[in-house]
């Protein structure tokens, strides 16, 4: 989950790594109960945990895949603004209102 996260592959742990991981946090806790928990509470915990570490990755993969995407659609759907300003003297020519007007006396 860590190199999902942090989007470091680095720290993608292998099942035997993260077994090992798991053991040792379970031993850990062993000696610090903060509370007592019946089997049923521990299980649907487990149940919850195990969810999260298989889908979390996946749901992270599937956010930044999407933001992705909307990066890539606003740079496709933005037009290109380069046009070529036609010169004064090819405007006054064509009589678009663009003359100078003498003031009359």
């Amino acid at each position: 989950m860590g190199a999902t996260f942090t989007a470091t592959p680095e720290l993608m742990l292998t099942l035997e790594e993260s077994e090992k991981l798991a053991q040792a946090i379970a031993e850990v806790q062993k000696h610090y109960p903060l509370f007592e928990l019946t089997e049923k509470q521990e299980a649907w915990i487990g149940l919850g945990m195990a969810a999260t570490a298989i889908y979390g990755p996946r749901l992270v993969a599937i956010v930044r895949n999407n933001k992705t995407k909307k990066m890539q659609q606003k740079q496709q759907a933005q037009p290109a603004t380069i046009f070529t300003m036609p010169d004064l003297e090819t405007l006054r020519s064509q009589g678009n209102g663009t003359e100078q007007k003498t003031p009359s006396a």
